[in-house]
């Protein structure tokens, strides 16, 4: 089933497409030729709505009205038309001017009741097959002076520049009575040579502006073609001018709202395209395009806000990228090549780099486990060396019988085990080059305690000591300070086994400074003892060691003795 839906699918769009590929052949009469500005502009008209409408196909027949005149009927045309198109089956039919509406005029169903658009100055009855589209020349000249009055809000005075032809007239009344409504002083020129005209523009005062009407022939009865003689003028004005025909748009015309050939041809598809699909032309298609010169617009001072939203721009600078487009495409091509060859270059280094680094890494931590390795090993037998020179002083202490001899021996014994002690809590941390002393100093006060005090009971023990990290050579040497003091107050501080209280406290201060205090509540110091003169090993390796330090050391009586270390780690 599912398959069925799939086939019937493809074959509706399929026709859709094949609908949509009929072509709609229009016939397009001239009334002159081809080299016409006014047939140009239709021509072009014709192929923007080719380029919108894909299925457009139109055929051009020109009738060189001019030329040829009369000696040529309406019938003979006819038959012409009937018999070079007969194999073709023509949809629809445009006229772009008089001459050529009124052949249709004359034969409504020239290819049958087929959709016809017919564009003349003169308003004709038609059948419901046919649309008859007049010249807006109103809108044009209305929108015109607007837009002249907007681009140039100081402007007192309008000079219209008549040439002579008879059908302006109405133009000329029309766009008098519009400038007037603007309180704008109208003045119209004519009867005049070229040189004459040239002269009068050149001369205008900046607060004022002229409209240019088609100038055909001067006084003398030369004659001219419309745009070289806007083009002549426009080199010279010191005003800018305004016309209403898209032919004269790029030909010195500073802008205006103009009746355009190529507007009218692109509507005119459009509604033949509309009747052909609704059966109806539709009533909103127009005849004029406002052109602005931007050369011109620059040249008069004139601001470009003063532009309509709608308004073609002539004349105007391409942007840097639009103008030099494959330039800016072929530099950046380039750039982006040499981007992509510098960084593959630079990755193809930054690879190397990261392998050397890869194998320098794993040199170093090759290394590194070395020294670990010899570290540990070195540590041991630190350890192993200091618990058998302990044993062998202990098996010697055993032989000896002098008591001062056994005592010192029996202090270099708890030396012996304090630095192994220290040297065993070192080892068992991850840094090398620094710890927290907190740990193994505490645990070493404890050891020490324990150990010398022969009525624990009685003595009181208190710590207060921070969380510290320190290097490793200041934190031996700090707890052989306080294995001394500690040590010292155990024995001295308290004779005839009185009690009392021994208080351990390490703090730091600030500016990375550390206070060491070992203090008691027992006898005190004699006031005539004397560091240089008095000191027994004990103090002399605690001066020793706080001169490694870099620190100082204080002896007072408070309550009991005071030892109190400052150094800065």
């Amino acid at each position: 089933m599912k398959w069925h839906i799939g086939v019937l699918a493809i074959i509706f769009f399929s026709t859709l497409s094949v609908a949509a590929a009929v072509p709609v052949h229009v016939l397009v009469l001239h009334s002159y030729h081809s080299e016409l500005p006014w047939t140009k502009g239709f021509d072009e008209g014709l192929h923007d709505a080719q380029a919108q409408y894909p299925e457009l196909q139109y055929y051009t027949e020109y009738l060189d009205a001019s030329r040829v005149g009369d000696s040529l009927s309406h019938q003979q045309w006819a038959e012409y038309l009937r018999a070079k198109y007969h194999s073709v089956k023509i949809d629809a039919i445009i006229s772009e001017s008089g001459p050529a509406a009124n052949i249709l005029y004359s034969y409504p169903e020239l290819f049958g009741p087929i959709p016809q658009v017919m564009y003349s100055p003169v308003p004709h009855k038609t059948a419901n097959y046919q649309l008859s589209v007049t010249p807006q020349i109103e809108a044009a000249i209305i929108g015109t002076a607007k837009l002249a009055i907007a681009q140039n809000p100081k402007a007192k005075k309008a000079i219209i520049i008549d040439g002579g032809n008879p059908a302006t007239g109405s133009t000329i009344k029309l766009l008098h009575e519009t400038l007037n409504g603007y309180g704008v002083d109208v003045q119209t020129v004519s009867n005049f040579t070229l040189p004459e005209i040239q002269d009068y523009l050149s001369t205008c005062k900046p607060n004022s502006m002229a409209f240019y009407t088609l100038v055909l022939r001067d006084r003398t009865g030369k004659k001219f073609i419309p745009q070289e003689v806007l083009d002549k003028l426009a080199e010279v004005s010191a005003i800018p001018i305004y016309t209403f025909w898209g032919t004269l748009a790029d030909s010195g015309s500073t802008g205006g709202t103009m009746l355009d050939a190529q507007v009218i041809a692109y509507e005119g598809i459009k509604a033949i395209l509309n009747y052909l699909t609704t059966g109806e032309f539709g009533t909103k298609y127009g005849t004029t395009q406002t052109y602005i010169n931007w050369k011109l617009l620059k040249r008069y001072k004139i601001s470009p806000r003063t532009i309509p939203q709608n308004a073609i721009i002539l004349n105007r600078p391409e942007p840097f990228l639009v103008k030099y487009y494959v330039e800016t495409v072929t530099v950046v091509s380039i750039l982006f090549i040499l981007g992509f060859i510098i960084m593959f270059i630079q990755f193809r280094r930054n690879l190397a780099i990261n392998r050397q680094l890869c194998i320098k890494a794993e040199e170093l931590q090759n290394a590194l486990k070395e020294k670990e390795l010899l570290y540990n090993e070195m540590n041991n037998r630190i350890k192993n060396n200091l618990t058998i020179l302990s044993s062998m002083i202990i098996l010697q202490i055993n032989e000896i019988k002098n008591k001062t001899t056994k005592q010192q021996l029996e202090n270099v014994v708890g030396r012996l085990q304090t630095l192994a002690l220290v040297h065993e809590e070192l080892s068992n941390k991850k840094h090398i080059k620094e710890t927290n002393i907190h740990g193994s100093l505490q645990a070493l006060i404890l050891q020490v305690f324990n150990t010398m005090s022969s009525e624990p009971a009685e003595k009181q023990l208190l710590m207060d000591i921070d969380e510290i990290k320190m290097e490793n050579r200041d934190a031996i040497a700090c707890c052989l300070i306080v294995h001394e003091l500690l040590t010292n107050a155990i024995k001295f501080a308290f004779p005839h086994g009185a009690s009392g209280t021994i208080h351990v406290v390490l703090k730091k201060l600030l500016n990375q400074e550390v206070a060491l205090s070992v203090s008691d509540s027992g006898i005190g110091i004699p006031s005539s003892y004397s560091m240089e003169t008095d000191a027994k090993l004990g103090l002399k390796i605690v001066r020793l060691l706080v001169k490694q330090l870099g620190g100082s050391l204080e002896i007072r009586n408070a309550g009991g003795a005071v030892f109190l270390i400052k150094f800065r780690i």
